[in-house]
């Protein structure tokens, strides 16, 4: 569960700044996973992940009661790309902006 919160708070530094398009959240209902969140990463070329993952997190949020997020990668113009190009890891593994 701590892992899980920290992840959260490290997505949520990134997510503060995006735009509305970088991302989508879905509202749990009532079920087991009720108070719990899910992260969705969106990012591949090969298996349409930013069509399929929207699709399961709501599922995910309407059936089973997670909060879900997607997040989308996207290229520094805006445009859906394969790779994670904004957000990257520095040598001493903390968030760095790519160029």
């Amino acid at each position: 569960m701590r892992f899980l919160s920290l992840l959260l708070i490290f997505i949520a530094g990134f997510t503060g700044s995006a735009a509305a398009q970088d991302f989508l959240h879905f509202d749990g209902k009532t079920g087991p996973g009720k108070g719990k969140r899910i992260v969705l990463l969106a990012g591949d070329e090969e298996y349409r992940s930013e069509e399929a993952l929207p699709m399961l997190a709501k599922i995910l949020s309407q059936r089973h009661g997670f909060d879900c997020d997607v997040l989308f990668s996207a290229d520094a113009d805006g445009t859906m790309g394969g790779e994670w190009g904004a957000i990257g890891i520095d040598d001493e593994g903390h968030p760095s902006q790519r160029n």
